[in-house]
């Protein structure tokens, strides 16, 4: 297949991911994600834990660390739902470019750990190759006290980079909005699907 072939493939997937043809279950926006999220291995079991936690801290009369276990357990099954929303929309994304042979490569990495704000995230990364360019989307939060703290009142922290082009570089911070977690830019905008699609817009050059 050829350049102008190619462009014009992948510029036929944009258009039925952007229109809602394809994708439709991940497409509708942060404020969804709570129900769009796949089961996280791991998540549950530790979810369990921390019920088990709480039961005891209560029997225990210890009724100020069962409020803290419980607020941390709602904290992370919605850290775990915004993030599974961040990658599992760019992957959708990059997977139906690749099914229709348009040379895209997607490689996961985890468990994985970068540097946000002077701590350290543990979470997951995707990376998406196409050609020599390639794009990285690393999420997580702190999990263990070596990791530092969440600043700013941040549930969880997300770095979208483009190799050799720094200038498209953004990123996210999980805040609460309105009891709803959604993933803010750098510059304090809304990251929503539109400009998830201007990120893999740009890795694919349509």
């Amino acid at each position: 297949m050829g350049a102008r072939e190619n462009k014009q493939l992948l510029q036929s997937v944009f258009a039925e991911l952007a229109s809602g043809v394809l994708g439709s279950s991940t497409m509708r926006g942060v404020p969804d994600i709570s129900y769009d999220a796949a089961p996280v291995v791991g998540l549950e079991h530790h979810l369990w834990m921390l019920e088990g936690a709480i039961e005891n801290a209560k029997a225990s009369g210890r009724g100020d660390v069962a409020d803290f276990l419980a607020l941390k357990r709602s904290n992370d099954a919605l850290r775990q739902t915004a993030v599974d929303w961040l990658f599992t929309s760019f992957i959708e994304i990059a997977s139906e470019a690749n099914r229709r042979n348009s040379l895209v490569v997607i490689e996961r990495d985890e468990p994985h750990e970068f540097p946000f704000n002077n701590a350290t995230m543990a979470g997951s990364l995707v990376r998406v190759r196409f050609g020599v360019r390639s794009l990285i989307v690393e999420a997580g939060w702190t999990r263990l006290p070596s990791h530092g703290f969440m600043r700013g009142g941040a549930l969880a922290a997300a770095r979208i980079k483009h190799f050799g082009m720094p200038e498209a570089d953004d990123e996210l911070v999980l805040v609460r909005s309105e009891e709803i977690p959604a993933w803010n830019s750098a510059d304090g905008s809304r990251f929503d699907s539109q400009k998830l699609f201007e990120h893999i817009r740009l890795l694919l050059e349509i």
